[in-house]
């Protein structure tokens, strides 16, 4: 008898970040493309299922773009498929999980920290992709510090040019 073996997230779980998730389904035994009319991701995002011939175990769903932030989305695997070996998936395994909202989910150095090393950069990192065109504008650093600017897919690096300087009160705002 064919089985799904884990559905991640657990179900009614809030991700912390939407980043780096890839909806999948790990079956207890191997599966091929013929599986894919069985499984849904709703609201469907743009993208597909696919399979890995090294490792059919599992099923993955490519986004071609992010998942949207604040939102609840169900991955169900309905009963019925078959894995290659024609057992069926007997019953339907549901996992239902809530994308964040986009926000700020960590700063550094953090807010009211006092004797910051003079090197250190102050860096931001969100619950999902930035817009890497707007991002550099939105940040104001009070005294003005001269530095480079790194922007990564969900945060940014700014590291001054001389370092910080001491016995000073820094203040950065997005």
């Amino acid at each position: 008898m064919a089985k799904v073996k884990s559905l991640p997230p657990p179900d009614g779980t809030t991700l912390p970040t939407i980043s780096y998730y890839t909806p999948s389904v790990m079956f207890n035994s191997r599966v091929g493309q013929n599986i894919f009319p069985f499984l849904q991701v709703s609201p469907q995002p743009s993208g597909n299922w696919f399979v890995y011939q090294y490792d059919s175990l599992r099923a993955y769903y490519t986004l071609n773009v992010g998942l949207a932030f604040n939102t609840s989305y169900t991955i169900t695997v309905n009963q019925g498929g078959q894995d290659k070996n024609g057992n069926q998936l007997v019953q339907q395994t549901v996992s239902r999980f809530t994308t964040p909202p986009f926000k700020v989910v960590s700063v550094s150095p953090a807010n009211g920290t006092s004797n910051v090393y003079l090197s250190s950069s102050i860096s931001a990192a969100f619950s999902g992709m930035i817009d890497t065109g707007t991002v550099r504008s939105s940040l104001t650093i009070t005294p003005a510090t001269a530095g480079n600017f790194y922007v990564y897919e969900s945060g940014f690096n700014f590291q001054t040019s001389n370092g910080l300087r001491a016995n000073t009160t820094y203040s950065a705002s997005i």
